[in-house]
């Protein structure tokens, strides 16, 4: 089982969609702020002024559901279980997307 991303290559939309999810999450209230893809769109124009269609933030977060990172489900976003009650990995992750 992967203990931190590491060694995961990150492309620059995927960096940009995670920069704009993670910090929002918590490993410890796990599950309780999942997010829909409208939802990170608006986070990402809000904070870097970057309009992604929902298409193409869809296909990232298809991406990192393969990477390990987030999960997906009936049109909603949340952390994979690899983060439940780990902040540290949380923490590491986000500075990895800077």
């Amino acid at each position: 089982m992967m203990t931190n991303f590491k060694n995961t290559k990150f492309t620059d939309l995927e960096k940009q969609v995670l920069r704009n999810y993670l910090p929002y999450q918590s490993a410890f209230d796990f599950g309780q702020e999942p997010m829909k893809v409208q939802e990170i769109g608006n986070k990402v124009w809000e904070v870097e002024q970057v309009n992604l269609t929902n298409d193409t933030i869809k296909g990232v977060v298809g991406s990192l559901v393969n990477k390990g990172v987030l999960t997906a489900d009936d049109g909603w976003i949340w952390l994979n279980e690899i983060f439940r009650d780990n902040e540290d990995l949380l923490n590491e992750t986000i500075e990895l997307v800077k």
